[in-house]
C-alpha cells in the first residue's frame, strides 16, 4: 500500500495560468512620524539579501524529474496522463494535487475533471471538435486559445490531437486579507477637487476582482449591503457562476461567507470619486477577466482598478504572447480608452532577481554570495505557497533548462525528501516558456522544513539571469531575497497607459511600505510607476485595508476625478498627468521605489475663498477659532485654519500653537496647501498639550496648518509665528495664456495668472473677442484669481456648418 508524507504539493501547470493573487497585506504602520522631513524609505538594493540559512541540497538526494513522455502537457499533467495509461490513477502526480505520503490521506485525483487551459496552433475549432466528441464542451475559445474541464483520462488523448501545442492545469487562486471615508482622499488632495465639483459625476469606473474557485460567486462579499452607503445605490455586476457563465446578478459576486477582497477596493474607490457609476466583475480565468473588460468597455468604463496579481506570463519586457494573458488584456484596455489601475504587488520581500550562480559546478543556482543552494522555510499544516521561476530566454522557444524541487525536511539540516518537482522541457519547441512553478499545501502532520532549489539541467547553457516570486502569508519574507524585481503581473505591463501602483504609509506619506513591490524589471524598466497610501479605515474593514490593494483604487479614484475635469484624456494622458503630478520621493526624477513619486492632484485653479486660509502680516500673535466650516484634509474628523507667508531668504522660524484644546501642527511648502505631504509637523512640542515647530527653512512660500489632535474640537486658539519678515503684499501682474487651438464648436482655454500670487481672491476684468465666426459671446468678463495665482477661464464656440476661413479668439486684461 502506497503511504506519503501529510503534504500536498501541487505543480503550476500554465505559465501564468496560476493562482491569481490579491494584492494585499496585514498589518498596519499607522503611527505618525513627528519630523518627517528625512527620508525614512527602507533601502533594499539588489545586493540586500534577508537573513542567512545554511540548509543545501543532500548528498543523498538525487535529481529525480522523469522523462516527461507528452511534452505538451508539461511534466505534472504528462505525469497524471501516464498514470491513466497505466491504470494508476492513484499516482502521486495526479490532477491539481501531487501528493507523495506517509499518512492515509487518499492521493487520487480520481476522475474528477481538471479546468484546462489549451494553446493550439490556429487549429481551434479541430480541438474543439475532439473534445465535443469526447463529452466535454470547451467554456471560452479565444483565438487559438481554449479553457475547458477536461477528465484526466482525456489527457493523452487531447496531447496526441493535431494542433494541440501547450496544455496546463489553472489553479485555485490564493488570496489573503485586511459611514467610513478613506483617510486617502485628503493626502492624495481628492477633497480639494470634491470642493470644486469634481466628484466624478458621469464617469464610469470598475472594479474587477476574483473568485476564489472556478464556483466561489465571491470576491465581493457584502456589496450589496453596501448599496446606498458607502457604495451607490446601483451597482452593475458581470458575476460568474462558472468558468465562461456569466450573469448580472450581483448574488453571483456576493456569495455569504466568502471573500470581501473586491468589496474593499470598491469602498475605497468610490470614496475618491463619490459620484462616479460603479461596475463589477469576479472573472476566475484569463478568458472569462478579458470578456469581463470588453463589457466594461461596452458599458462606457473608463477606469478599470484591478488589485491582483498574477504570475508572470510573458519575456519580462511588458508584453506575453499568450492571447488573451492579463497583460494584454490591460493593454487592449488601455487601447481602447480605458487606464488600467493595478496594484503592484506586496512582493517585496518574496522575490530573488539575479544573475544565474553555480561557483562548485554542480548545476544548481546560488542564491547568496556564501554559495546557499536552498530557499528553506518552516511551515505548519495549512500553509499554501506558490513558487514560481522565471529566466532569461526566448518566451517561445525556449532552450535553456532549468527544474525547480521542492524537498521536505522534519528538522532543520535533517535528511530531505524530494516531495516534487517542476521539470517541463525546455529544447526549443514553439510553446516551450523559460518558467516553472510549484504550489505548495501543508496537510495535517506534514510541519517541518521544505526547501526549494534551481537546477539547471545537464548540458543546458545558463540563462544570464534568474526570478523566483513567491505568493503566501505563511512566511514573512524569502531566506534570501532582492526588493528589485519584485513587481506582480500585469502590473508589469510596458503599456503608458496601465499604472502600477506602490504602497506608502497614509499617516507618512513619504515612508514606503517594505512590502510594496518594487523595480526594475529584468528588462531594467522602472517600475512601480506611482505610490499611493494604504492601511486607511473601510466599513468592510474598520482595522485598516493594507496592501497595494488599497493604494491602487485610491489611484484609479484620482484618475476618474482627472477625466471627470479633462473628459477627452486618453488612457496615456490620464496616467501621464498622475506622474507629472505626482510628489517627488526618494532620488530625484522616476525611481524603482515611488515611481514618479506620490499621487496627489494639483489645486492649482481650484481652491475657492472659503474663509478658512489667511496670510499672516508678519510675526506675531493671530487669534484664532476651531468651527465646522473649515476641516483639516490630513486628519479626518478634525477642524483646522491654515496660514500663508513667504520668506525672501534663510530664516529660523517658530511656530506656536497654544489652546485649552489638545493642538496640532503641520507646516507644508506653497501657499494654501492643505492637503499631501508636509515639511514638518508636531502634536506636544510646546508647552503642556501646545505644539510647536522650531526650524531653519529656506527661502518660498509656506502654510501653516493650525489643527487639533483629536476629531471634533472646537474652540479658540491663539497662534504664534516668530522669524519672520513682515510680509509686504506686492501688486500682482497679471497675463493670460492661450492653451491649444480650438476647433469651431469645441472650447478655447485660457490660464490667467496673478504674479506673485494674490493673498487673497483677486477679481480680474477681462475682455474676449474674435476674428471669424466662432459663435462666441464676446465682451466683458471677470474672473478670480485665488490665492494659488492661477484660474482657468473657458470660452464656448458654436459651429454653424459653414466652411470659413481661419480665424481666433482672443483675451486679454482689461
Amino acid at each position: 500500500m502506497r503511504r506519503a508524507l501529510s503534504v500536498l504539493l501541487a505543480l503550476a501547470l500554465l505559465v501564468g495560468a496560476v493562482s491569481p493573487v490579491a494584492a494585499q497585506t496585514d498589518g498596519d504602520d499607522s503611527s505618525e512620524s513627528q519630523d518627517v522631513g528625512e527620508d525614512l524609505t527602507e533601502g533594499l538594493g539588489p545586493e540586500t539579501l534577508g537573513p542567512e540559512a545554511s540548509l543545501e541540497p543532500d548528498s543523498g538526494t538525487q535529481w529525480t524529474a522523469d522523462a516527461v513522455v507528452y511534452p505538451n502537457l508539461g511534466s505534472q499533467l504528462s505525469a497524471v496522463a501516464v498514470a491513466f495509461d497505466e491504470d494508476d490513477p492513484n499516482s502521486p502526480l495526479s490532477g491539481e494535487a501531487m501528493r507523495s505520503s506517509v499518512g492515509t490521506e487518499p492521493n487520487s485525483v480520481g476522475a474528477e475533471p481538471l479546468l484546462l487551459t489549451i494553446q493550439t496552433d490556429g487549429n481551434a475549432d479541430g480541438v474543439v471538435d475532439f473534445l465535443a466528441s469526447n463529452g466535454v464542451s470547451a467554456a471560452n475559445v479565444v483565438g487559438d486559445y481554449l479553457e475547458a474541464y477536461v477528465p484526466p483520462d482525456l489527457l493523452a488523448g487531447l496531447a496526441a490531437e493535431t494542433g494541440v501545442e501547450r496544455v496546463r492545469e489553472m489553479p485555485e487562486p490564493f488570496k489573503t486579507k485586511g459611514s467610513v471615508k478613506s483617510a486617502g482622499v485628503a493626502v492624495h488632495g481628492a477633497s480639494v477637487w470634491h470642493r470644486n465639483g469634481f466628484t466624478g459625476d458621469g464617469v464610469k469606473v470598475g472594479v474587477i476582482d476574483t473568485g476564489t474557485t472556478a464556483t466561489a460567486k465571491d470576491g465581493f462579499t457584502g456589496l450589496r449591503a453596501l448599496r446606498g452607503t458607502e457604495l451607490p445605490s446601483t451597482v452593475t455586476g458581470r458575476c460568474y457562476i462558472d468558468v465562461g457563465r456569466p450573469s448580472s446578478d450581483l448574488a453571483n459576486c456576493d456569495a455569504p461567507g466568502g471573500d470581501n477582497h473586491g468589496t474593499l477596493v470598491a469602498e475605497t474607490l468610490m470614496d475618491m470619486v463619490p459620484d462616479a457609476d460603479l461596475y463589477v466583475s469576479n472573472p476566475r480565468t484569463w478568458a472569462d477577466l478579458h470578456s469581463a473588460v470588453v463589457w466594461m468597455h461596452g458599458q462606457g468604463v473608463k477606469v478599470i482598478v484591478y488589485a491582483v496579481s498574477w504570475n508572470w506570463h510573458g519575456p519580462a519586457d511588458g508584453t506575453s504572447p499568450v492571447n488573451p494573458s492579463p497583460i494584454n488584456t490591460a493593454k487592449w484596455a488601455a487601447d481602447n480608452g480605458i487606464i488600467w489601475v493595478n496594484s503592484a504587488g506586496n512582493y517585496g520581500r518574496m522575490s530573488w532577481l539575479g544573475s544565474f550562480a553555480d561557483t562548485d559546478n554542480d548545476g544548481y543556482h546560488q542564491w547568496s554570495s556564501g554559495g546557499a543552494e536552498a530557499q528553506t522555510f518552516y511551515l505548519r499544516a495549512g500553509a499554501y505557497m506558490f513558487i514560481a521561476l522565471r529566466w532569461d530566454d526566448t518566451w517561445g522557444g525556449a532552450t535553456k533548462d532549468l527544474d525547480l524541487q521542492v524537498r521536505y525536511s522534519a528538522t532543520r539540516g535533517g535528511t530531505q525528501s524530494v516531495v516534487g518537482s517542476s521539470a517541463d522541457t525546455q529544447n526549443g519547441r514553439a510553446t516551450d516558456y523559460p518558467y516553472e512553478g510549484a504550489r505548495v499545501k501543508v496537510l495535517s502532520g506534514g510541519d517541518g522544513y521544505y526547501s526549494f532549489y534551481v537546477k539547471k539541467k545537464g548540458s543546458s547553457v545558463a540563462p544570464t539571469w534568474v526570478q523566483v516570486l513567491i505568493f503566501t502569508d505563511a512566511v514573512p519574507h524569502l531566506p534570501y531575497y532582492t526588493a528589485g524585481g519584485s513587481i506582480g503581473s500585469p502590473a508589469d505591463s510596458s503599456h503608458a497607459g496601465v499604472l502600477a501602483v506602490g504602497a506608502a504609509s497614509y499617516s507618512s506619506t513619504n515612508v514606503i511600505r517594505n512590502y510594496s513591490s518594487r523595480g526594475p524589471t529584468p528588462d531594467n524598466r522602472t517600475k512601480p510607476d506611482i505610490v499611493g497610501v494604504d492601511c486607511t479605515r473601510t466599513v468592510s474593514k474598520s482595522s485598516g485595508f493594507c496592501g497595494t490593494s488599497q493604494s491602487a483604487p485610491h489611484v484609479g479614484g484620482l484618475a476618474a476625478l482627472v477625466i471627470d475635469r479633462n473628459p477627452s484624456f486618453t488612457a496615456q494622458q490620464v496616467a501621464n498627468y498622475l506622474k507629472t503630478n505626482a510628489e517627488e520621493r526618494g532620488a530625484p526624477g522616476a525611481d524603482n521605489t515611488w515611481g514618479h513619486g506620490f499621487a496627489i492632484l494639483p489645486i492649482t485653479g481650484l481652491i475657492p475663498d472659503d474663509g478658512c486660509a489667511e496670510a499672516l502680516t508678519g510675526a506675531g500673535s493671530v487669534p484664532g477659532s476651531w468651527g465646522s466650516d473649515c476641516l483639516s484634509e490630513r486628519r479626518s474628523g478634525r477642524n483646522a485654519k491654515f496660514y500663508t507667508f513667504s520668506l525672501d531668504s534663510q530664516a529660523s522660524v517658530r511656530i506656536d500653537l497654544e489652546s485649552s484644546v489638545d493642538t496640532y501642527l503641520y507646516l507644508r511648502r506653497g501657499l494654501n496647501q492643505r492637503s499631501g505631504g508636509y515639511l514638518v509637523l508636531n502634536d506636544d512640542g510646546g508647552t503642556g498639550r501646545n505644539s510647536r515647530i522650531a526650524r531653519t527653512l529656506a527661502a518660498g512660500d509656506y502654510t501653516i496648518e493650525a489643527t487639533t489632535f483629536a476629531s471634533g474640537r472646537t474652540g479658540s486658539f491663539t497662534l504664534t509665528v516668530a522669524g519672520i519678515p513682515a510680509q509686504t503684499p506686492a501688486t500682482p501682474e497679471v497675463s493670460v495664456t492661450a492653451g491649444s487651438g480650438v476647433t469651431e464648436g469645441g472650447d478655447a482655454s485660457f490660464t490667467v495668472a496673478a504674479s506673485p500670487v494674490p493673498s487673497g481672491p483677486l477679481s480680474v476684468d477681462l475682455t474676449v473677442a474674435q476674428v471669424g465666426d466662432f459663435g462666441v459671446s464676446v465682451g466683458s468678463r471677470t474672473v478670480s484669481v485665488p490665492t494659488t495665482g492661477t484660474a482657468t477661464l473657458t470660452v464656448s464656440t458654436s459651429d454653424d456648418d459653414v466652411d470659413e476661413t481661419d480665424g481666433s479668439v482672443s483675451v486679454t486684461v482689461s
